[in-house]
Parts: C-alpha cells; structure tokens; sequence
C-alpha cells in the first residue's frame, strides 16, 4: 500500500467532535438560533444554510494557511474541521455564549427589530415593505429627518428618562419608536418611500422574492462584474457568479461550469497523488474511482 505522502495537505469536514453525523439544520438547532426567529416560543427554522456556507469559508482558509505552512516548512498536515465546531466558534465570536453566562439569560427573541439597536420593517401605503435601520449616529438621524419626528422623539426620550444617542435606549424603547416611525410610510407609496430614503441618506432595504431579485434587480444580473450567463451541461444556460473578492492586481477571470461529477479524477491522481497510468487504471478497473463518464454525469 502506498504510504501517505509527508508534504500533501488534507482536509477533512466531520458532523461533530464525537464523529457523528450533523447537518445544517440539525447544528443550527443545537446552539440556539431558532428560538431567536419569530415572536413566540416555537422554534422558526431558517433555510439559509449558514454553517455550511461559513464552513466552506473555513475549509478554503484552512487549505491556504496550510499550503503557506507548507511553503515555510516543506510539511503537509492533515486538518480536521467539524460543522458544529464552525457553529459553536462563531456563535463564541458574536457574544452569544459569553451574554448567557454573564447575564445569566440568553438572548431573546424580539421578531423583526435589530438586537441592540434600532431598525425594523415598515409597510407602505401601496402595501411594499422596507427594512430601515439606525445604527450609526448619521443612520439614525437620517430616519429622524425623514419621518420629520425629531420633537416626537425627543418628547419620548423625555418621557421614559432615555438617551436615544445611545443604541441600547434605542433598543430598549424599539416598540414606541416604531410606533412613531410607522404612519410616515403608511402615508407614502413605495416609490416615493425609496426615493426618500436615498435622498435622505437612510441605511434600507426593499423587501423582494428571489423571483423579483432575478428579474429587476440590476445588481443580479450581467450588469454586475460578478456574474456571467454560462451554459451548464445537462441544465441549461443561467447566471452564475464568480467569487466576490475583486483582486486588483489581476484581471477577473469568466465564469465556467461547475465540473461534472469525475471529471478532473484522473488529473488529481496523477498530478496531486503521483499516480501512473497503470495504477490510475487499475483503480478504475476495481470500480474505486470513476470519470465522469463512468459515473453517468455525462
């Protein structure tokens, strides 16, 4: 049996530290962020996968800090990574675990408002919802001034002792706040909302299916330096992006179709694991490895 090459780097995503089996859904249960979606005290689960997104992030820096240890040292590493470790570090790096020790109590829902500060939906006249926040001193002043409240707000700043130069007094009076922010946009349609929030220098967004995104939205679309049309075999021809880091210094390559199953099996054992043709087709002929072709992907 070949012995494992000293200088080759790999790589390997597990579930859990325990070597059992986990998923998105199954990690993000675990440490406590359904409970923060919604008002009530079901848990809301939410399909945005987050912790395989944030652990292919992991696995690209992991991959790149050992191939620069390599360069150092001239020594390959074998690197272990699990999906509820990914969940439970960033949930570390946010607060969550440090808030619930210290306070004593985790953190709450509080639906559609911001932890920590101010900023909420709020519908239209013509039945459109935005999403405005106030985070930065000019953020929250820019909603004051559109809404034309500053003698509103400052009377309630009065009335519950609050300082709402501060973003916790924000958060602590969110419902009231809202309340006054409310009838402004209930007055207005969405065209002249989102002209007045760009003029007025809020930080928003529209709220909009991902059909809508497709299909108005400029930023999705060739416009956008990060996205080309490529044909996909056995799909079709659709937007595909690139990675979102713009490198200055070279030029962004096009797009190209995601690989078929198998397609590059040959190439990583030959140029990545050293094999020879004969060992590459002995694995073949022991249905160990498959092309793409052997696979059915073609």
């Amino acid at each position: 049996m070949r012995a494992r090459r000293k200088d080759l780097i790999y790589l390997n995503l597990a579930g859990d530290r325990h070597g059992g089996s986990a998923l998105d859904y199954t990690v993000n249960c675990k440490v406590g962020l359904p409970m923060l979606s919604g008002t009530g005290d079901a848990p809301v689960n939410n399909p945005f996968p987050a912790w395989d997104v944030i652990a292919g992030q992991h696995i690209a820096l992991g991959l790149l800090t050992a191939e620069r240890h390599r360069r150092l040292s001239g020594e390959g590493q074998f690197v272990k990574l699990t999906l509820a470790d990914v969940a439970l570090a960033t949930m570390g790096h946010l607060g969550y675990i440090a808030e619930a020790e210290m306070n004593g109590e985790g953190r709450q829902s509080v639906g559609n408002h911001i932890f920590g500060t101010f900023g909420h939906d709020f519908v239209c006249r013509d039945g459109e919802r935005v999403m405005i926040v106030g985070v930065s001193p000019n953020q929250w002043q820019a909603i004051i001034q559109l809404t034309q409240s500053a003698e509103a707000v400052d009377q309630l700043a009065g009335r519950l002792n609050l300082n709402f130069k501060n973003e916790g007094d924000r958060f602590e009076a969110r419902d009231q706040l809202r309340e006054l922010f409310e009838p402004w946009f209930m007055q207005h349609d969405f065209s002249q909302v989102k002209e007045a929030l760009d003029r007025a220098g809020v930080c928003w967004g529209p709220y909009q299916s991902i059909q809508q995104l497709v299909e108005n939205d400029i930023d999705c679309s060739e416009d956008n330096p990060l996205f080309d049309r490529v044909e996909q075999p056995g799909i079709g021809t659709y937007l595909m992006p690139s990675n979102p880091l713009d490198f200055t210094g070279v030029e962004r390559e096009s797009v190209r179709p995601a690989p078929l199953l198998g397609q590059h099996t040959d190439e990583i054992l030959a140029e990545l694991l050293g094999l020879s043709s004969a060992e590459i087709g002995q694995l073949h002929d022991g249905g160990i490895v498959a092309g793409a072709e052997e696979s059915g992907t073609e």
